[in-house]
């Protein structure tokens, strides 16, 4: 058998040593995957990816799976274009290439964001290497592709670095400004932690459009912090369209801890916030003036 097996675009990588990690449909337009001596290939035509890649098309966030069960993998993702990922999809925006590791059967959102001029920004390509660790100490397996994303409304919206709070009333503005290249339309938001120790954002409306002096969500607002993953999603009504090159001032009213007194000084303090769009896309921003305090 020679050292290195491997397999064309129109192949995909079907059993390993034996076991059942497959290539497949949502890894389509890889270039190369090289396996080691002592892996075994064969082809397959099953449905599921040693790589996983969901999300091209604008709808959603980009996800990326490790679809084995036994092998960590590590995954490298750079490109040419104006743009900055976000792993994990947490508010940390950086310029590629970016790397992150995926254990066994885990998977990553990445946040793609345009930085550049509005000629190129209806979709950016992006170089994934990735190498599955199948013998804990050095790569049998590589697999390097490349694959065109479209950038989302969430990819077009930043903080705008404005943001203050209401004394000891527990009110905290921000400012968001579309600096992409459509306009977007915001439909929902969720926090994800504070730097306090509040649990709720709960006031008369819970967030308010400061500009046209509107209640956007008048239910309660829950906040995690002990889980910055996640966050409690409440809807917009009516939705706030932000057009390009323009900002939006908003209002999140009354953060709130469990006791006493309830209303909590926001001034100073940081958020993480999650915002839904009209595409179905989402983003979290950090509304932090200098670094976060979390």
């Amino acid at each position: 058998m020679p050292d290195l097996s491997k397999l064309s675009r129109r192949s995909a990588l079907g059993l390993i040593a034996g076991g059942s990690i497959v290539m497949a449909s949502e890894t389509f337009g890889f270039t190369e995957v090289t396996a080691g001596r002592n892996v075994g290939v064969e082809t397959s035509a099953d449905s599921t990816a040693l790589l996983g890649i969901e999300g091209t098309d604008s709808g959603t966030t980009p996800k990326f799976t490790n679809n084995t069960d036994d092998y960590e993998m590590d995954v490298e993702l750079s490109s040419d274009d104006d743009i900055e990922l976000d792993i994990g999809d947490n508010g940390e925006w950086r310029d590629p290439p970016e790397s992150f590791s995926l254990d066994p059967t885990e998977s990553k959102e990445v946040g793609i964001r345009f930085v550049g001029e509005c000629t190129d920004a209806g979709s950016a390509t992006l170089d994934v290497d990735s190498e599955l660790e199948t013998d804990g100490s050095e790569s049998n397996i590589t697999i390097s592709l490349s694959r065109e994303f479209e950038i989302s409304q969430s990819g077009q919206v930043q903080f705008s670095g404005e943001a203050n709070a209401a004394g000891r009333r527990g009110r905290y503005e921000f400012e968001l400004e579309n600096t992409g290249c459509e306009d977007v339309t915001f439909t929902g938001i969720g926090i994800n932690e504070t730097s306090t120790d509040a649990v709720r954002v709960s006031g008369d409306g819970s967030l308010n459009n400061l500009d046209t002096d509107e209640e956007i969500v008048t239910e309660e607002i829950p906040i995690d912090n002990s889980d910055p993953n996640q966050d409690t999603r409440r809807d917009m009504e009516p939705t706030v369209t932000l057009p390009v090159g323009e900002t939006v001032r908003l209002e999140l009213d009354r953060f709130q801890r469990s006791g006493q007194p309830p209303n909590i000084n926001m001034e100073g303090e940081d958020v993480r916030t999650t915002l839904y769009y009209g595409d179905g896309s989402s983003s979290t921003l950090k509304l932090c003036l200098d670094e976060c305090d979390f």
